[in-house]
């Protein structure tokens, strides 16, 4: 094959791989709404309970919405579990962007259990998620060519310095809260109306 003829295979390549990655972040769009709600409604009900507004334990005011959102996350690989045929190899870009947010969900879920575990008034966790967000939208944008997400990695980033400033102000859980609406919640809502076929 003579150069141009690799050049035009190559370019192929990476149009298949950039189409394979928006197709999942759409895909997976409704994980990010999911996740964004779960979290703000953790924000807003241990807001709630630091006001004397609710009485509910603070760590049940995370565990329930945590628990649902997984699941939700897991409902492939569980109907999987249950005999649904496997699916071909996935692209290189696919198995970038699986791999970029199973190890974000991961390492979460890991630091939460071992912060609150030790210190249940860990206070750094909400500007370390941040930060982490910040880098997963930032492989993501590339990995799928969907630019726009990038911006949401400069959002997540500015919110990891606010968060981090706010760490010893019951004020972290409101902003936390609207972090996840406004950087979360709604882009992934944006993703999923905007994927090819609908309406």
């Amino acid at each position: 094959m003579d150069e141009a003829g690799k050049a035009h295979e190559d370019i192929a390549f990476i149009r298949s791989n950039l189409e394979d990655g928006r197709a999942y972040a759409r895909l997976r769009s409704p994980d990010f709404a999911v996740w964004g709600l779960a979290a703000a409604f953790g924000y807003l009900g241990t807001y709630a309970h630091a006001l004397h507004l609710w009485s509910a334990d603070p760590r049940l005011i995370w565990y329930v919405p945590v628990a649902a959102a997984w699941a939700f996350s897991l409902r492939n690989t569980i109907a999987a579990a249950f005999g649904r045929a496997r699916e071909q190899l996935p692209s290189p870009a696919v198995q970038t962007l699986r791999a970029v947010w199973r190890g974000f969900g991961i390492t979460a879920m890991l630091l939460a259990l071992v912060a609150f575990a030790a210190d249940p008034q860990a206070n750094w966790f909400a500007a370390v998620t941040a930060g982490m967000l910040g880098l997963c939208f930032h492989v993501s944008a590339a990995a799928s060519g969907i630019g726009w997400l990038r911006n949401l990695a400069y959002g997540w980033w500015g919110a990891t310095i606010v968060l981090f400033l706010l760490r010893d102000s019951v004020d972290v859980l409101p902003v936390g809260a609207a972090s996840m609406i406004l950087l979360l919640f709604l882009p992934g809502l944006v993703l999923w109306l905007r994927r090819p076929g609908h309406g």
